[in-house]
């Protein structure tokens, strides 16, 4: 048998464990961001995410690293402005902790009004709200790491499927992103989940489950624990002090006024209204009238490269922009000035985007000094010409001032 050896950024390791992780910090740790870096837990979560097989380690961190630059999976999502009435809808709020000190996050996944919420945002706008969600929940655990004087790195969800159609479980568009947020989270937030709950599991859970269990790990199916309408009360107060358990999933908790349904801190479900439908709405565009707006135009397969010269770390750069109809594609760069060779870096990958309800807005942290390119494309558009509007501004690392460009 292996002799522990204790670790204090995680839970005890082997030897052997420790080794490994030393091995996987040397090697890498020079190409990770600073952010990342915070993370203590990382190279241990990333090996026992893969049974510490570090190639199979390597190539798990390397995809999230790209991830990162791709959806900005880092301390910049907290910037990020969610679009209105979002989270009315999707619950992701703390409910409170485990006997662990765990947080635990209900939600009401039954419920879920998926057809308004697919109706209403984008695929893209939902991922950057969750993302935001995790970022913030991420802060919370190390609150909470430090409040108990140990480290905790995993989270309690319980999903409650009470309610589930026929429709979520066999919509194409709503399995594909659940199918997908799975995905990214499984690959992003390696050994984050302690234990998955799930209740009033009906025959539409399992039409839908056995598809998306499909990308799930063997780790993770291990954590999952699926119930009908019975026996989950007794399940949950194991895991949870009755007076921090909500009433109607077994506890004692309730609202100030008795309530044991917890309204004052949890959604249970919620429609949707048509008018928030993105067909529905009226247009929120305005960047062509106001001042210092810049207009752009695109001739038909052609594309535009906006250079942005960032002469200290930490800058941001941020960019609003707007086009008078369909869409446009989008991109940023990086280019280092301190070598010959014009190779540019993928930062954002180049993506269509549609402007047609409000201006596209976005930030980006730079963790190196150069010049940034952010692209414009419209080469994929043979017979159309595209005339745009937008604006573009360096906050200094100080955070004191911006520049206009």
């Amino acid at each position: 048998m292996l002799r522990r050896s204790k670790m204090i950024e995680i839970e005890d390791v082997t030897e052997d464990e420790r080794k490994a992780i030393e091995e996987f910090k040397h090697k890498m740790e020079s190409e990770i961001t600073p952010f990342l870096r915070q993370d203590k837990s990382l190279w241990y979560r990333f090996l026992k995410a893969r049974d510490f097989d570090l190639k199979k380690a390597e190539i798990m961190l390397r995809k999230h690293m790209s991830d990162v630059k791709k959806f900005q999976i880092d301390e910049v999502s907290i910037s990020y402005d969610p679009p209105e009435g979002i989270y009315d809808y999707i619950d992701f709020k703390c409910f409170g902790f485990d006997k662990d000190g765990c947080p635990a996050h209900y939600n009401c996944m039954g419920g879920t009004d998926l057809k308004g919420i697919l109706s209403a945002y984008t695929i893209l706008q939902i991922y950057h709200c969750v993302n935001r969600y995790l970022q913030e929940s991420l802060k919370m655990l190390t609150e909470q790491s430090k409040k108990l004087g140990k480290v905790l790195t995993q989270f309690v969800f319980i999903f409650d499927m009470k309610g589930f159609s026929l429709y979520q479980a066999s919509n194409k568009e709503a399995l594909e992103a659940m199918y997908e947020g799975f995905k990214l989270f499984q690959d992003n937030y390696p050994e984050r989940i302690k234990a998955i709950y799930v209740l009033n599991a009906s025959v539409y859970f399992y039409i839908a489950f056995n598809i998306i269990k499909a990308i799930l790990s063997r780790a993770v199916m291990k954590k999952i624990f699926i119930f009908g309408d019975e026996g989950y009360k007794e399940a949950l107060l194991e895991q949870f002090d009755a007076d921090v358990l909500p009433a109607f999933l077994g506890g004692n908790r309730t609202d100030p006024d008795g309530n044991p349904n917890c309204n004052t801190f949890i959604i249970h479900d919620g429609k949707v209204p048509t008018e928030m439908y993105r067909k529905n709405r009226k247009s929120k565009k305005a960047l062509a009238n106001l001042d210092g707006v810049k207009k752009l135009s695109l001739s038909r397969s052609s594309y535009s490269e906006i250079l942005i010269n960032i002469l200290e770390e930490d800058s941001q750069i941020e960019w609003r922009f707007e086009i008078e109809a369909r869409d446009i594609g989008f991109g940023l760069f990086y280019r280092d000035n301190s070598t010959v060779e014009t190779v540019l870096e993928e930062l954002i990958p180049l993506e269509k985007v549609d402007t047609v309800l409000a201006p596209e807005t976005g930030l980006y942290q730079c963790r190196k000094i150069g010049t940034y390119v952010i692209l414009f494309d419209n080469s994929y558009s043979w017979i159309r010409p595209k005339e745009l509007y937008y604006t573009i501004r360096i906050l200094k690392p100080n955070k004191e001032r911006y520049d206009n460009l």
